[in-house]
């Protein structure tokens, strides 16, 4: 997790985007390609960097975190201040070519979302955010 946000670094410094990292306290092991959790992961950390560009620089926020889950599941949550997702398209947002962005493809959380499922893992938006939007990945234990 700590690598894919140093590379994404120089991206968010210059999107005057703040992120914070809140790791577990115990060391989260999972079994994946890390290659395609890193994508998963710069993938959602761009989303809500650009879900929030319309927010002025000081207000724009995203927080990552890792928890244990119910289980023994490895979660991991990237949640944003930005304007959030409405609860009608929460789930259309996974199909392929629905963009709410003025560029870009719609391919994006399908993807992650399907890298996820194939490794037993799960990709979802929180309905419960008062504010922004928050995405959960959870990935079975080892």
């Amino acid at each position: 997790m700590r690598s894919t946000v140093a590379l994404v670094n120089a991206e968010m410094v210059a999107r005057r985007t703040e992120v914070s990292v809140s790791p577990s306290a115990e060391p989260l092991p999972v079994k994946a390609n890390m290659v395609q959790l890193q994508q998963v992961i710069l993938n959602l950390l761009l989303n809500a960097s650009d879900a929030m560009a319309e927010l002025p620089p000081n207000q724009r926020r995203i927080e990552i975190a890792t928890r244990l889950g119910d289980n023994g599941a490895r979660q991991l949550t990237v949640s944003d201040v930005g304007p959030g997702i409405a609860p009608e398209p929460m789930t259309e947002v996974f199909k392929p070519f629905v963009n709410t962005k003025e560029n870009g493809l719609g391919l994006g959380l399908a993807i992650c979302r399907s890298l996820l499922e194939a490794r037993g893992g799960k990709l979802v938006f929180d309905g419960e955010v008062t504010r922004g939007a928050r995405a959960i990945v959870t990935l079975p234990p080892d």
